[in-house]
């Protein structure tokens, strides 16, 4: 995958942004947003991890959180009345950049899907309030991809939550986002993971450029990764980075090649972390800690199974024996990835 524009001349940073008045009683001035535009390449005949470096527009600035419960929040100030799927940011604190999924607000309290993480404190830390992603607001209409009046005729979009990837496509017929299976009507309104990405299978025709614009993240950001599982991930920033400096090999079980190890897939090209660094799966013993992820690029991580790898039988007299070799693990199911600053 390749940058068309690499990034605008703004460099994916509109300084003044778009101003958003302030939810709540901490602020009655307007909140500048700094916004991005950031040009992708998705190739024909080929399949593409988008990543998402922009949020829309958050719904509330960061409210003091005054008191948590098992599963719900309830904040200082006012959150307007959520249409569509949302998620909550936890801002401040040791749980800095936790991302929960809203099922319900009302405004003064958050009901969310995952339990409230013990790190959040109430009365220090502050919660902010942003909408999804979601299949008909990031690809309204298709978004310029092939749909079809069946999935056979059409291009792929897949979307992981929880480490379960269900592909979708557009149908041309319904005008709406359905299911490859069809089923379950119009899917317009299936969230994105706040902090995920997208895998696009296209068929064949011409090149379609993505132009993705929204709200620069900053500080610290979190994606919790299913284990023994596969996620589909988006760095978080529009920036490039190297796969050595990505925080991904804390992600990732190591081994001493890719049918032992965890994988992560690239623009493409799939890499394994070997004891001493990155490896292409292909093979060969080069490092690949200088690859760069580009602006804009999705990340596939494929998680084995961590119970072991069972080794070929052997015999011992008249016995067929087995051995089991524990698998190393992954450091964390959390990627952290923290915003760099540039001296100037």
């Amino acid at each position: 995958m390749k940058n068309t524009l690499s990034l605008t001349p703004l460099i994916a940073f509109l300084a003044c942004g778009a101003l958003i008045p302030a939810h709540g009683d901490n602020s009655e001035l307007p909140v500048s947003h700094v916004n991005g535009v950031l040009a992708v390449d998705v190739a024909a005949n080929a399949i593409t991890h988008l990543g998402l470096p922009f949020t829309p527009v958050p719904v509330t600035t960061a409210l003091e959180i005054t008191t948590k419960a098992v599963n719900k929040l309830t904040v200082a100030g006012t959150i307007p009345t959520l249409v569509g799927p949302h998620s909550a940011l936890i801002v401040g604190g040791r749980a800095d950049g936790t991302v929960l999924t809203v099922v319900s607000a009302t405004a003064t309290e958050i009901t969310t899907a995952q339990p409230v993480p013990s790190a959040v404190k109430a009365d220090l830390d502050h919660v902010k309030v942003i909408p999804n992603w979601t299949l008909g607001t990031l690809l309204a209409s298709g978004g310029g991809l092939t749909g079809g009046p069946q999935a056979a005729a059409a291009d792929k979009v897949a979307i992981e939550v929880a480490g379960v990837v269900t592909e979708y496509y557009y149908n041309t017929g319904a005008s709406q986002w359905r299911t490859v299976a069809d089923v379950g009507g119009s899917q317009d309104a299936v969230a994105i993971p706040l902090q995920g990405g997208i895998r696009i299978t296209r068929g064949a025709g011409s090149d379609v450029e993505f132009v993705l614009r929204g709200v620069v993240r900053s500080g610290v950001q979190r994606a919790a990764l299913a284990p023994s599982a596969t996620a589909l991930l988006s760095y978080p920033f529009p920036r490039s980075v190297t796969l050595g400096n990505s925080g991904l090999a804390d992600l990732v079980a190591p081994g001493n090649d890719a049918n032992s190890a965890d994988t992560v897939i690239i623009g493409g090209v799939t890499f394994f972390r070997a004891p001493t660094g990155w490896r292409l799966a292909a093979g060969g013993t080069v490092s690949q800690n200088n690859v760069v992820i580009p602006a804009g690029a999705g990340i596939e991580v494929q998680r084995k199974p961590t119970a072991g790898t069972v080794f070929p039988r052997r015999w011992r007299g008249s016995r067929t024996m087995t051995s089991l070799r524990p698998k190393f693990a992954a450091k964390t199911n959390e990627w952290v990835v923290r915003e760099v600053f540039t001296a100037q």
